[in-house]
């Protein structure tokens, strides 16, 4: 009987350890990035940890799973941190891309009147181009009726 109780005794101090083991394994896949849910069972895990300790009273342990305990809540803390901190950065960011949504509108805009101004000078061009082949075509056309007259006259005066 005796045996019997001291084997029991053994088996429930490895599955302690166990636990322990398994609460320490948690503890670092926490650390390495997978927070959010292993944080959650690594709480109630340690909880319930605390409850046996405390039934068993072993003063050392608990005193060392308090501490585990006031790493994990600054570990939420700092999650807590870096969920507010990812918000502000995505409520930031739709402001950025508003402003360059207004950058781009202004260098469009800018684009636009540059490419109607240039439009309007070779239009202009082009008219005053025009213009002064008018005036040359008109100059000649003068020029050669007043040579047409001027045969004309010249005829009648030796005909």
């Amino acid at each position: 009987m005796r045996m019997k109780k001291k084997k029991e005794t053994m088996t429930y101090t490895k599955i302690q350890t166990n636990k322990m083991l398994l609460l320490l394994l948690m503890l670092l896949l926490l650390l390495m990035g997978l927070q959010q849910v292993l944080l959650m069972v690594l709480l109630q895990q340690v909880l319930l940890l605390l409850m046996v300790l405390l039934l068993q009273q072993q003063v050392l342990l608990l005193l060392l799973m308090v501490l585990l305990l006031l790493l994990l809540q600054q570990q939420v803390l700092l999650l807590l941190m870096v969920l507010v901190l990812q918000q502000q950065v995505l409520l930031q960011k739709p402001k950025q891309e508003v402003q360059q949504q207004e950058q781009q509108q202004e260098l469009q805009q800018e684009l636009q009147q540059h490419q109607e101004k240039q439009q309007q000078q070779h239009q202009e061009q082009h008219q005053q181009q025009h213009q002064k082949q008018q005036q040359q075509q008109q100059q000649k056309e003068q020029k050669r009726k007043m040579r047409e007259k001027m045969c004309v006259l010249l005829k009648k005066k030796f005909c």
